[in-house]
């Protein structure tokens, strides 16, 4: 629910409380998921991250070239992937931790998402020129 409001400095400003019930209502079925799928994908396009894969695999075609070391080549892939899932996992963790502290802190009433009113703003102008 949005909350008309005045900021301390007396400007009009609409308050928009972060709540589970909030973010359901004003999103798609699948908006975590998507907004998840957004980040990797960004990430995964990154110069750094090309670059330091092109490393890997380039590493790792050249221990497939040894038959001898093959097995070593799979058993490197493995852990790399699991390692990166590890830490993205993390991540996700984490970043759900600040959600819920931030939505935690707006049920306090401690912080809340303010944007400026400029309708109020205008009406205040058109008000003022009237007087």
């Amino acid at each position: 629910m949005i909350k008309n409001a005045i900021s301390t400095d007396g400007t009009p400003v609409k308050v928009n409380p972060y709540s589970m019930e909030m973010l359901d209502s004003v999103a798609s079925e699948h908006m975590f998921q998507d907004i998840i799928l957004q980040r990797i994908n960004v990430y995964y396009q990154s110069y750094d991250y090309v670059k330091k894969h092109e490393e890997f695999d380039s590493f790792i075609k050249e221990i497939e070239s040894k038959p001898e070391l093959k097995k070593i080549a799979c058993k490197i892939d493995d852990i790399v992937s699991f390692k990166e899932t590890e830490c993205f996992d993390a991540g996700y963790k984490t970043g759900m931790a600040d959600l819920m502290m931030a939505l935690t802190l707006n049920s306090l009433q401690v912080i809340n998402t303010q944007v400026v009113d400029f309708e109020a703003i205008g009406e205040r102008r058109e008000a003022s020129k009237n007087d």
